[in-house]
């Protein structure tokens, strides 16, 4: 479940938008959104509906506000079961979900990340996350809600974290070396707020890095003209010094780091391998091989079928071929094909000049290295992927791309590679599908894997298509719950596996990575899925 509130209130349950609308449910469920986690109190809520003067029955008719609120938001809850997203404690009532889940917390949020992204010298990361954030605002938050009192400042305070934001991205922007893009950027944003000074200078540097020194002293004197205009002041010191840098063309204006490799070479820069890989030992094998003599090998795959942990050890064991180095590139975060390039380029520690694509620095750098890139999660940004392989492969002779993703790049040349559940086995063999979740319980010795509780593993690992993700949620389980209950539960519905601790958000459960690919898909696609979504069991 997730709620949108930077903009008029939705909640979306399986990827389908309900509109909550501006009544009684909409002020009570707002309040909640912008306290998420906290105990809000009945009184606070009566206030929110009601305003200073609530009506004699408050208390009653707040209840029914809520009965009916539980309803929309938790559709599937049995009459007597307790509610788990929308609960009551002691001190009032407790909306039961992750920041992440509403886009008014993960504004707020943003600003302390992304200072810390900047501050770690990550400016591709800061305009990849900034630019994700700022796509989740569609209007005023809470539109058309009742103001009783408190909404004006929980308002002007996520217009205030929203302008944070954009500063950070634009400044981001700069850093990376694409002017053009912060300048497009930048201009919006004075045109609603004049009086900025910070942003007359944002916007003067962009134009200038940009090669349009003549636009720069244009932008000043527009904002020279606005001051005095609005507020009868010249332009502050910071920008009166800008001005005259300009006119100098002070070479320090256009500085950028110059392009330069990582510190070391032939290391291999990939995560950790933090559990063992259980039935792909031929698969890595055959594919270490394949990604030495293929210029691009793409693992394709339904989501949670482990190509990302395949391609990990593949590169591992590769390694020793690549000389010049093995990078891991994780692409799940960017939602902006235009920025994949700079992602890769920040991977591999690069910088280039202003006006010089990523991709351009990128390719100088590897154009006579044997080196090895791993593009993970590629699916969402296929064609973004697709052209940055072809400028890498032909360019770099000696370099290899290994990509994943749940379709092929459609890349010349292209070694598209299958990855498919594990296989379960049958009465007299166990497969490796039985010997992963083994594995993961961590207590092979307390079950016999050869009498009644094999049959039951087998039925858990064929409930979820012998996919690991799905096998692995499924052996965090064993830890509190009995074998046969798991069954039951995953003859029910697989979709309901919820890891526990940390990982990617959606991998989070096997709902969320198929709702990752209904995304992805186009809308006769997602119309496609909903409505078989509903037939019970399996279909050809």
């Amino acid at each position: 479940m997730e709620i949108r509130d930077l903009g008029p209130l939705l909640v979306e349950l399986d990827g389908l938008p309900t509109v909550i609308g501006t009544g009684r449910q909409a002020a009570v469920l707002s309040l909640l959104a912008d306290r998420v986690g906290e105990p809000v109190s009945p009184a606070a809520l009566i206030e929110a509906v009601w305003g200073q003067d609530p009506p004699a029955r408050a208390g009653q008719l707040l209840d029914s506000v809520i009965w009916r609120l539980r309803k929309e938001i938790e559709p599937g809850r049995a009459a007597r079961a307790e509610p788990v997203v929308l609960r009551r404690e002691a001190l009032g009532y407790r909306l039961d979900l992750p920041a992440d889940a509403i886009d008014s917390a993960q504004l707020r949020a943003a600003g302390p990340r992304l200072r810390g992204l900047r501050d770690a010298g990550r400016p591709e990361q800061v305009a990849d996350v900034a630019a994700t954030v700022l796509a989740l605002w569609r209007g005023e938050p809470y539109a058309g809600v009742v103001d009783t009192g408190w909404l004006a400042a929980a308002r002007q305070q996520l217009a205030d974290a929203r302008l944070d934001v954009a500063d950070l991205r634009v400044r981001a922007l700069l850093d990376l070396g694409q002017p053009e893009q912060a300048v497009g950027e930048v201009e919006p944003l004075l045109a609603d707020h004049p009086l900025r000074e910070p942003w007359w200078a944002l916007l003067m540097i962009g134009l200038y890095r940009a090669g349009r020194q003549a636009d720069a002293l244009a932008a000043f004197t527009r904002a020279r003209g606005l001051l005095s205009d609005e507020l009868g002041v010249d332009p502050g010191p910071e920008l009166r010094d800008l001005q005259h840098r300009i006119l100098d063309q002070d070479p320090e204006l256009r500085r950028r780091p110059p392009a330069t490799g990582p510190t070391t070479t032939g290391a291999a820069r990939l995560p950790r391998r933090r559990t063992t890989l259980i039935g792909r030992d031929d698969d890595v094998t055959r594919l270490a091989a394949r990604v030495v003599d293929a210029p691009l090998v793409t693992l394709i795959g339904p989501g949670g079928a482990g190509k990302t942990r395949l391609a990990v050890e593949v590169a591992h064991t590769a390694s020793p071929s690549f000389p010049d180095g093995v990078w891991f590139v994780d692409l799940s975060a960017v939602s902006d094909g235009a920025l994949l390039d700079a992602t890769v380029a920040g991977t591999l520690e690069l910088a280039g000049p202003p006006g010089r694509r990523p991709i351009d620095v990128v390719a100088d750098f590897l154009a006579d290295r044997c080196a090895l890139l791993v593009l993970d999660n590629c699916e969402h940004l296929v064609g973004a992927a697709a052209d940055a392989v072809l400028e890498i492969i032909d360019r770099c002779p000696r370099s290899r791309v290994l990509a994943t993703s749940r379709e092929p790049l459609e890349v010349p040349g292209e070694d598209v590679v299958p990855v498919p559940g594990l296989a379960v086995g049958d009465d007299d063999a166990t497969g490796p599908a039985v010997a992963l979740f083994l594995d993961r319980i961590g207590a092979a010795d307390d079950l016999d894997p050869h009498g009644p509780d094999r049959a039951i593993i087998r039925r858990i690992c064929a409930a979820v298509g012998g996919l690991p993700l799905g096998i692995e949620l499924a052996a965090t389980q064993a830890r509190t719950f009995q074998l046969d209950e798991i069954a039951t539960t995953l003859d029910r519905s697989p979709a309901g596996l919820v890891r526990r601790g940390t990982g990617p958000a959606r991998q989070a459960s096997l709902l969320d990575t198929v709702d990752w690919g209904y995304r992805l898909a186009r809308h006769d696609e997602q119309t496609l899925h909903r409505r078989l979504a509903v037939i019970p069991g399996p279909f050809t």
